[in-house]
């Protein structure tokens, strides 16, 4: 008994270390198993494509500089400051040695004002041509310190407006957008300013400027001066120059074109659209599968072309900054920008003094798209009682 007991403890024994080592086993293949598992995983997530986020498109190359303001919505004097347009402006006219020859429909920014009045207080010689209204009557105005300080001022003293918003450096830097010098338009719309590195470009808007100051010539004539370079290429981007009131026509006829010419997509941001033939150019387009986008300055909307490009089926809102959309832009097939002072509208192509560039560079229309994005996505949808399609 004793013996058969201590066989069956054996058995039970090897029973027992079997059932231990069948656990062990089956425990390291878990084990292995398991880490095996999340070593895989881990290099399956180590091999996965990154996710990458897109990069903001350029807006400065050593031949320009491209700006959109940055809206804070204040009226406060203490909160006008600092701004990353205003200051690249600034610099530039701080760097200025000889000349500063500009067409300013406003100016009431102190601190631009105030990089004028040094300009001047160091020699430079400034010259403005102003719009006679808004320079003078404004109770903002800051016309009267450089005037004091030195600067020739001439103004256009008519009816319609001296429109333009551009500043030559030197003969050879030239700003230009939709931007006026003034705090509202610095701080509080949204407007886009570009300095151009290039002299054969200042020499386009030194000509326009000469017409107005010297030949004090504002209107549309025969005898108006021509840019001396109208189309040039500076690094391999073309650019059209263009100013009203004396190309009106041919810049209104050069829109049609550019938007008929149009492949996939023209989008647009407008302070003011008005112009019939634009309009149908645009939903020309549409009626042949052209995307066709538009943010427009809410205040005359309605009165503008904005319904008629709604009702054609095109994807519009009007814009939800509580200030002004101040711009003039188109882009098309993300390629070509139209940009400037120039309103779409009759009285900038018959009577207001304006100009326009046609610029043909990705990388630029890659930055006003990204612009153009932002105004659309705060932007509201019309109400549908108010197209009455």
């Amino acid at each position: 008994m004793t013996k058969r007991r201590s066989s069956r403890a054996k058995q039970r024994a090897s029973s027992t270390r079997q059932i231990i080592y069948t656990l062990l086993i089956l425990l390291l293949a878990v084990v292995v198993y398991v880490f095996g598992l999340g070593e895989e995983e881990n290099q399956e997530e180590a091999n996965a494509p990154a996710t990458i986020a897109p990069a903001q498109p350029p807006t400065e190359q050593d031949w320009y500089s491209l700006y959109f303001t940055q809206v804070i919505n204040s009226d406060e004097d203490s909160a006008h400051h600092g701004a990353a347009v205003e200051r690249a402006l600034i610099q530039s006219i701080d760097s200025a040695q000889n000349t500063i020859d500009g067409a300013l429909f406003e100016l009431n920014a102190p601190d631009t004002t105030a990089a004028l009045v040094r300009a001047l207080q160091r020699g430079v010689k400034v010259r403005l041509v102003v719009d006679d209204e808004h320079a003078f009557e404004d109770p903002e105005s800051t016309i009267e310190e450089v005037i004091a300080a030195g600067a020739e001022v001439h103004n256009d003293a008519r009816g319609a407006l001296m429109h333009n918003k551009f500043l030559i450096i030197d003969g050879k830097e030239l700003w230009t957008g939709s931007m006026n010098l003034t705090r509202n338009d610095i701080y509080n719309n949204n407007n886009h300013f570009m300095m151009i590195r290039s002299p054969e470009m200042a020499q386009n808007y030194q000509s326009e400027f000469d017409e107005m100051f010297t030949d004090q010539v504002f209107t549309r004539r025969s005898d108006s001066r021509k840019p001396p370079n109208p189309s040039l290429s500076i690094q391999g981007t073309q650019i059209e120059t263009y100013f009203a009131p004396e190309d009106g026509i041919v810049i209104e006829n050069r829109l049609v074109q550019l938007i008929g010419s149009a492949q996939k997509s023209v989008r647009v941001m407008a302070f003011s659209f008005t112009l019939d033939a634009v309009g149908g150019a645009l939903i020309e387009r549409l009626q042949n599968g052209v995307v066709v986008e538009g943010v427009f300055e809410t205040t005359g909307s309605l009165q503008g072309q904005m319904p008629k490009l709604a009702c054609a089926g095109a994807n519009v809102r009007q814009d939800g900054n509580p200030d002004i959309l101040h711009h003039k832009v188109f882009i098309i097939d993300e390629q070509i920008v139209v940009m400037g002072s120039f309103n779409f509208s009759n009285s900038a192509r018959d009577d207001n003094n304006e100009n326009m560039l046609v610029i043909n560079n990705p990388g630029i229309a890659a930055a006003f798209l990204t612009e153009w994005q932002a105004r659309f996505n705060e932007g509201r949808i019309p109400k549908p009682e108010d197209l009455k399609c």
